[in-house]
């Protein structure tokens, strides 16, 4: 997703798609802030000032959400920042100055949190919204820009927000959250660095700043995403610190950044955007991405598949011809 388009790339070539406006099945906007894939295979696409196209698999249109009629918002201007689904089956948009939009899997909508909803258990601490996480038991947190943190319990039909007591109280534009392996949740913030809670007791039992004088921790406050990997360490990329690696067992961090000496490091220190590690495993169980030693590649057909061959000097020229 770029701001000039949804670009495809099939292995071989890129093809853009763009707004038509004598094409009722083409993508709604060229701007692109996020893209979500559901199960059904489906790509959701979020659009700053031009609402959601979902592009569908099995037809290769682009459908306008909502499906049906909804008056919460001007659908044809809102901008829509995060797309998250959880364990119902509801769909979550966090919007840009119009709070979070929820939608049940029939895509009826089923609530609006904003600053000004009512009654009070849909009154949001800010209507800038940017990524959700659910808990394992079943909360949902919702990080929107300024101080402290939101979360929904559906058992209680309640919206709470969580504060930190230092005087930054987790504040900045952006967040960015994921989940933890020790019962805790990660909250990434756009200039007030890392922060974890506690799950059971709701609340912040620590936060991460970078350290000026050893250079060893965090090596920027301004964090733009979070991955967590399958041994419960973090990936967390910055914006002006490069790529960071943290695991919280042993405290011990490792950064990656932009080095014009080294060919192999990163191109450069603003990063914006992690894969998380889950999507790669569900395709590996799925049999999407393989895993395949070369000799057990002769006799294979194989069409739409993107080949990666690792350790390419090792192979012989019969062998390179396979690709």
């Amino acid at each position: 997703g770029t701001r000039f388009g949804l670009n495809r790339f099939d292995g071989y070539e890129f093809k853009v798609f763009l707004p038509d406006p004598k094409n009722p099945y083409a993508i709604k906007s060229q701007s692109i802030l996020t893209l979500w894939n559901d199960e059904a295979g489906n790509i959701w696409i979020g659009h700053l000032n031009g609402g959601v196209s979902v592009l569908e698999r099995t037809t290769g249109r682009f459908l306008r959400f909502p499906f049906k009629e909804d008056n919460t918002v001007d659908w044809n201007t809102i901008t829509v920042r995060s797309i998250f689904q959880d364990s119902r089956g509801n769909l979550w948009l966090g919007t840009y100055n119009a709070g979070t939009i929820v939608f049940d899997k029939d895509y009826n909508r089923i609530a609006h949190f904003c600053t000004t909803c009512t009654p009070d258990n849909r009154k949001l601490s800010n209507d800038f919204v940017f990524d959700f996480e659910e808990d394992p038991g079943g909360r949902i947190w919702i990080g929107a820009a300024g101080r402290g943190i939101n979360m929904f319990d559906w058992k209680t039909d309640s919206l709470h927000t969580i504060h930190s007591d230092d005087p930054d109280d987790m504040d900045g534009f952006a967040k960015s959250l994921c989940l933890g392996t020790n019962g805790n949740l990660w909250v990434g913030t756009e200039g007030s660095g890392l922060y974890e809670i506690d799950l059971q007791g709701l609340k912040v039992i620590d936060r991460y700043l970078p350290n000026p004088q050893t250079g060893e921790g965090l090596s920027n406050r301004r964090i733009t995403d979070l991955v967590p990997d399958k041994h419960g360490k973090l990936w967390i990329a910055t914006d002006g610190g490069g790529l960071n690696y943290f695991d919280p067992s042993t405290d011990e961090w490792k950064h990656f950044g932009y080095r014009p000496e080294f060919l192999n490091s990163l191109n450069s220190d603003a990063l914006y955007d992690l894969m998380d590690s889950r999507i790669v495993e569900r395709a590996l169980q799925a049999g999407e991405i393989e895993i395949a030693p070369l000799a057990f590649m002769r006799g294979r057909t194989l069409t739409n598949a993107v080949i990666i061959l690792d350790e390419a000097q090792n192979t012989t020229s019969m062998q390179m011809k396979m690709f």
